[in-house]
């Protein structure tokens, strides 16, 4: 979904299964895992809480992402010269 402020965002629902160490089991639907640092999680969060997880990008970062491989890859050209 993109909103009209061009990021581009998607989320799904997910619940915090258990913990192991310092990391919490995140199951989202169709029964894939993934593992968050219990760090980031929000304030309270324990086993059987709902969270949403978001993944988003905006055009600017990813310009700027491209510039800045193509600076790494001028350098390492230069190096090599």
């Amino acid at each position: 979904m993109t909103a009209s402020n061009g990021i581009e965002q998607y989320s799904v629902p997910a619940v915090i299964d258990r913990f192991e160490g310092m990391a919490a089991v995140v199951r989202v639907e169709g029964g894939q895992e993934l593992k968050w640092p219990v760090k980031k999680l929000p304030n309270h969060a324990k086993e059987g809480t709902v969270v949403r997880l978001t993944l988003s990008t905006t055009a600017s970062e990813e310009v700027e992402r491209e510039q800045l491989a193509k600076a790494i890859l001028n350098e390492l050209l230069k190096r090599t010269e």
